[in-house]
């Protein structure tokens, strides 16, 4: 994500007066966020479980919680870090969320007994985006280097414009149509609390 940051932000912001500094702002910005996305997705199926199970009072508690600690800690972070602090503290304001959630849920159901069917999907489905996700990388830089040296304008444009969008939107189809296509090779089970 942070390799496209760049190219993204670019393409976004080209008719800013002061593109560079937005550009390096945004990309900080992004690599923050993304570093607690899979918090935030874990708390979406958290939350839902917890739905699920008829279980809703103690989840609104931990969401109050998580949001109290994340006002506070944006009162101690923004005067330091400034529109960084902000970003930190949405990361760190999941993590919360995550570890107050499982907690609740081992309490109730025994949530970690599942960890060993779980670490056993998570092996496998990292093992599958490296074997995937390293060779798209690397077919995605030779086309976006042979694109840049190119002299012909169109290709040059399809790198540094609405061009990117395209052919960066058709690799990320392919490699999650190879992703979907190699689960059973990895060993993946979409169905991973099923007993």
């Amino acid at each position: 994500m942070g390799w496209y940051a760049t190219d993204l932000f670019t393409a976004l912001y080209r008719m800013s007066p002061d593109t560079a500094g937005v550009i390096a702002q945004s990309r900080i910005i992004l690599i923050i966020k993304v570093c607690g996305l899979c918090f935030l997705a874990i708390n979406r199926i958290l939350f839902n479980a917890c739905y699920a199970l008829h279980y809703t009072k103690r989840p609104s508690t931990i969401a109050l919680i998580s949001t109290a600690c994340g006002i506070v800690s944006n009162a101690l972070l923004l005067p330091l870090l400034g529109i960084y602090g902000i970003a930190l503290t949405g990361v760190l304001t999941a993590i919360l969320r995550t570890v107050l959630l499982v907690a609740f849920l081992n309490h109730k159901i025994a949530l970690l007994r599942y960890t060993r069917r779980f670490s056993r999907f998570l092996l496998g489905a990292v093992q599958q985006w490296i074997c995937i996700g390293v060779p798209f990388f690397i077919v995605t830089w030779i086309v976006r280097s042979a694109l840049c040296y190119s002299h012909i304008p169109f290709l040059v444009q399809c790198v540094e414009h609405p061009g990117l969008w395209i052919w960066t939107g058709i690799v990320a189809i392919i490699a999650v149509y190879s992703a979907w296509h190699t689960r059973r090779l990895f060993h993946i089970s979409l169905y991973v609390l099923e007993r």
